[in-house]
């Protein structure tokens, strides 16, 4: 019995954690890539805003021919009011990983709150490495194109001069998935199904024995094993669990609370909360 339970809270943590895994996407993929440029020293990018927090895990620059870059390029990216919040440094040649028409290198994760920010790539004219401009591709289903952006200077600087929309310069780019650990809509049910499986799987197994072993106040009038006094005590312990967790989350990562979070959290506990007092009976009979 104690190995069949190992199993089935194996395979529930295995369920829970496919659905929590963060998809990392670049912030744009070129699929059309209308010219290329070099004429003088310059940060530049693009401004862009995002609906969601997300997680910067890499930072990247253009690498045209896909076949390597003359020298080192800094990217940054900037809040919309200059602050420098995520820097790295993509080395020359084939240094950096190669994904699409960019090329990246991985930094800390930075935690971006839903906003509007700016990414550039440092282009030196003695550098000979160009950037993309009046181009197009797909964007992180986050991430929103609002405007080139660029600065004339030898250093990385935070990009002043906007342009219009329709165009386009891409130097720096990056690669951000939603902020991982916390479950998005469509993972909260992914996490309710593993729970109801669980239940399920606890309750066909222990049922019939708690029925027969005569355990406390178990109902058994609906042939579902149930004590309340546990039951309720396990339901505080995992709402006050769950509490201080995303309490962390948004004190400590920078985590907002989405509209997809008070419903999972109200659906799953009472689920999680009764597998676990189950196990409570199983341990106790």
């Amino acid at each position: 019995m104690k190995n069949l339970l190992k199993i089935i809270f194996s395979l529930s943590f295995i369920i829970w954690s496919i659905g929590n895994v963060s998809s990392q996407t670049p912030g744009i993929n070129l699929t059309t890539i209308g010219a290329i440029n070099l004429n003088s020293d310059w940060s530049i990018g693009w401004r862009f805003s995002t609906n969601v927090a997300l997680s910067i895990s890499a930072l990247g620059v253009f690498d045209e021919g896909s076949d390597g870059l003359s020298s080192s390029h800094p990217v940054g990216i900037y809040s919309d009011a200059g602050v420098l919040l995520a820097t790295g440094t993509v080395p020359a040649g084939t240094g950096g990983t190669l994904n699409g028409a960019f090329r990246y290198v991985s930094i800390a994760p930075v935690i971006l709150q839903p906003g509007t920010y700016r990414v550039v790539a440092l282009h030196l004219l003695t550098g000979g490495d160009t950037y993309a401009f009046n181009s197009t591709g797909t964007f992180h289903p986050n991430v929103t194109w609002i405007s080139g952006a660029y600065s004339n200077s030898a250093t990385l600087v935070f990009p002043t001069t906007l342009l219009g929309s329709g165009t386009s310069w891409f130097g720096g780019n990056f690669i951000a998935g939603p902020l991982e650990g916390v479950p998005t809509l469509g993972e909260w049910g992914l996490i309710t199904f593993s729970m109801l499986l669980l239940s399920v799987c606890m309750v066909y197994m222990l049922g019939f024995r708690l029925s027969l072993g005569g355990f406390g106040s178990v109902s058994a009038g609906a042939g579902i094993p149930f004590d309340a006094p546990t039951y309720f005590k396990t339901l505080v312990a995992v709402l006050l669990v769950t509490g201080l967790c995303f309490s962390m989350f948004v004190n400590y990562f920078g985590y907002s609370l989405t509209d997809a979070d008070v419903p999972g959290i109200l659906i799953n506990s009472p689920i999680l909360a009764y597998a676990i007092h189950l196990w409570k009976m199983s341990k106790k009979n």
